[in-house]
């Protein structure tokens, strides 16, 4: 069964990689640098239409690329590679629109939390 390729999911993803240099470093995920990136690089492609139309694929490129190499230099270069890409994660989040939506789920879920008198202080 092939996954639907989205932003959503390039997002997701995409702030995965975060967590995987750690786990790279530990020990825990070996494959990270033979897997992890291409796979990443190949969702990058699949979204590419979208990316574009947002402004925002060249960015995305050009991040993984810099945490590639970035990762790739060692350990003293991870929180660099790390903060890169929540950096541009936040970035397409917010040119997806996904952070908004976001924002407004929960904005209306604790605004009917307090009219309901659920607040918690």
């Amino acid at each position: 069964m092939k996954v639907k390729a989205s932003i959503a999911r390039f997002e997701a993803d995409l702030q995965g990689m975060v967590g995987n240099i750690t786990l790279y470093r530990r020990g825990i995920n070996e494959f990270f640098l033979s897997q992890g990136f291409p796979r990443i690089y190949g969702q990058l492609e699949t979204v590419r239409r979208d990316l574009e139309a947002l402004g925002m694929y060249e960015r995305c490129h050009d991040a993984l690329k810099q945490a590639e190499a970035l990762v790739l230099q060692g350990p003293e270069h991870d929180e660099e590679a790390e903060l890169l890409l929540l950096n541009v994660g936040g970035e397409l989040a917010r040119a997806s629109g996904s952070y908004e939506a976001l924002r407004h789920r929960y904005s209306a879920a604790n605004d009917a939390s307090e009219a309901k008198g659920d607040t918690k202080s």
